[in-house]
């Protein structure tokens, strides 16, 4: 939520002409005449002589125009107000109502409102589309003068004269207070992306903050770079996410329309997401893993836009807008008996989530359809537990063929694939998605979509180290012990997965840096954001870099033990806690090397643990080499 000003406070004060003390005797009215008949000659003289030398005092005590309120006993705090200076602008971060305006050509529905940074630095953001030209202040000089490199600027002055990502003087003086405040100016203007323009019913975001439940209608207009209007509608929003909705002010937001709307040609679908990706400090990191999967024919691989969002024609930031994983023609098209299955942290379910247990994988839930039946719920059940069975007990070619004729082998090395090259945080553990579909013979169940990686390629601490799995085992990774999928994961990652993601480091992801590079500026001005990396309050710069670097060596170590299993022990490590959500981690280690002292304290950090073992409890040291497979287990 956004400070607010208490700039009008002065001019909102009741109006008064006259000494707090002369109102009290004026509103003493006296009846002269009730006292002349009801007392001596004398007494009447003495009270006229009386009268007549308290009137004269007053008319002559010093005037002042003090706004005070008749009788009211908080005056004395309305005069300290009144004498008090406006508050300063240094330090306050926030918008002003101090707007550009668009002219009719421009399809810019909302004034753009300016932002103060808090450390002395004011910017106007600017869609891709905006021309300067075609763009005029709008303010009310009641309440702000303002001057640019000293010159006074009038509200409806245009911007003709000047350019954006040059830095000008801008002052701003509180009119009827000596208060002005001096501060650079940045107009700065995205290029090469939509703009989403969202008016909220209040106009602002302050209750739709206030809980992630909490929804508010308003209006949608998606404009191209080149001025043309995608797309528009009435509908709903509210904010979106779990830790990464408690943990940054930057929101996600999904959005609601009001009937079926195709937006930057995803199809039509009433439901969207707006990924802030705040603890992305490169912003690229899900836009990457999208991308990556849909030039990888992975099915239902999800659609997606950077976007420039402005609510209530504040500028909220660098967004990705996206499909959401839902069942639908232009989604995840299934048929009627087809489900949608979601992995989901135990403490996230929901009263009214149709959730079930798979045996050692903890939760899941019937994500679609809305309604489910207890019949429903208890064959899913029994369908996965029967497939994570079934993974376990494949040890020929005949129960490997079984398999196959109810899972869908190809996504499920897909998905096995995803999960290892980008090492996120949170695979197997939430936002893990299968579907099951067809009927009778025919009904299999499918891995993915692939959702949510802002958390991939070390941007967490559980991920840094490179080689050291980040997330627990899922169904996938049990399958990869089958020597049959393992020859079926070997061909996808030489003919698709490897070659691609060598194109991206050295094509796709520079070009990614470079589109987005002006709203990320933008972005980063607003939010002034901070990733979580191993280099403390490392830059952008830095942390592309460590993004490639990261990319690269996982890479290379993916494709050494998939390529070359002879060279490799898998070294498999247990949590012992019951329930929790990292159950396990697994790492591929070089025959006869060590286990390094980074992963160790990692993983009793990890399984908040004080030690390892072996199955015959026997103490593990990392003091020898790793000389075949091992399974280790945490002690406490």
């Amino acid at each position: 939520m956004h400070k607010k000003t208490s700039f009008a406070r002065l001019r909102d004060l009741p109006q008064a002409n006259s000494d707090k003390r002369r109102n009290f005797l004026y509103n003493k009215k006296v009846d002269i005449k009730s006292h002349i008949s009801a007392v001596s000659a004398v007494v009447v003289l003495f009270t006229a002589a009386f009268l007549f030398v308290v009137f004269f005092y007053i008319n002559n005590l010093p005037q002042d125009s003090s706004n005070v309120v008749e009788n009211s006993p908080c005056a004395d705090t309305f005069q300290e107000a009144q004498d008090a200076p406006a508050p300063s602008l240094q330090g306050y971060e926030g918008f002003l109502p101090i707007s550009l305006h668009a002219a009719s050509s421009v399809d810019i529905p909302a004034d753009l409102k300016l932002y103060l940074d808090g450390s002395g630095s004011a910017f106007f953001f600017l869609p891709s589309h905006a021309a300067m030209d075609c763009l005029q202040f709008q303010f009310d000089e009641t309440i702000y003068q303002i001057e640019i490199d000293g010159s006074l600027v009038r509200p409806s002055a245009p911007l003709a004269s000047y350019e954006s990502g040059r830095e000008y003087s801008l002052r701003i003086i509180t009119q009827g207070t000596s208060q002005s405040d001096t501060m650079s100016l940045t107009f700065m203007q995205s290029q090469n992306l939509p703009a989403v323009f969202i008016s909220t019913a209040t106009g602002s975001l302050d209750y739709m903050h206030l809980s992630r439940d909490n929804q508010e209608p308003g209006d949608f207009i998606c404009v191209l770079p080149d001025g043309t209007r995608d797309s528009s509608g009435a509908l709903t929003a509210r904010c979106h996410g779990n830790f990464s909705y408690l943990a940054v002010n930057k929101k996600s937001y999904q959005i609601y329309f009001d009937k079926d709307t195709n937006v930057l040609s995803m199809g039509d679908a009433s439901r969207y997401i707006l990924q802030a990706n705040a603890l992305d400090i490169t912003r690229m990191r899900n836009g990457i893993v999208y991308a990556y999967c849909r030039d990888a024919a992975v099915p239902y691989a999800v659609d997606t836009e950077y976007v420039d969002l402005y609510f209530n024609g504040e500028y909220t930031g660098n967004y990705l807008l996206c499909e959401r994983v839902e069942i639908g023609k232009d989604r995840v098209n299934l048929e009627e008996t087809g489900y949608l299955i979601e992995k989901m942290i135990s403490d996230r379910i929901k009263p009214g989530d149709r959730a079930f247990q798979v045996s050692g994988m903890n939760w899941f839930i019937i994500r679609s359809p809305g309604i489910v039946s207890d019949e429903a719920l208890t064959e899913v059940t029994e369908y996965m537990n029967n497939i994570k069975e079934r993974i376990s007990y494949c040890d020929s070619q005949e129960k490997y063929e079984e398999l196959d004729a109810v899972i869908d082998i190809a996504s499920f090395a897909d998905m096995y694939l995803v999960n290892a090259i980008t090492n996120d945080i949170d695979a197997n553990i939430a936002s893990t998605f299968y579907y099951l579909n067809g009927t009778g013979n025919e009904r299999k169940l499918y891995a993915g979509p692939i959702w949510d990686y802002d958390n991939s390629f070390g941007r967490n601490g559980r991920g840094y180290d490179i080689e050291l799995s980040a997330y627990p085992s899922g169904l996938c990774e049990e399958l990869y012990a089958v020597p049959y999928f393992h020859d079926t994961v070997k061909e996808k990652l030489n003919s698709t997965y490897q070659p691609l993601m060598e194109q991206y480091l050295t094509e796709y992801i520079p070009w990614l840096q470079a589109h987005i590079n002006p709203s990320v500026c933008m972005d980063l001005c607003r939010w002034r954001a901070k990733g979580y990396l191993p280099v403390t309050n490392a830059g952008r710069d830095d942390s592309i870099q460590y993004l490639y670097d990261y990319i690269r060596k996982r890479l290379d170590y993916v494709s050494g033990y998939i390529n070359h299993p002879e060279q490799y022990h898998h070294v498999r490590f247990i949590n012992t806690s019951s329930g929790a959500d990292y159950r396990d981690s697994e790492l591929w280690v070089r025959d006869k090397e060590l286990i390094s002292d980074e992963v160790i304290e990692e993983l009793y950090d990890r399984f908040d643990c004080v030690g390892l073992q072996f199955e015959n409890g026997l103490t593990y040291t990392n003091n020898y080499p790793v000389y075949s497979d091992i399974t280790l287990y945490s002690t406490r």
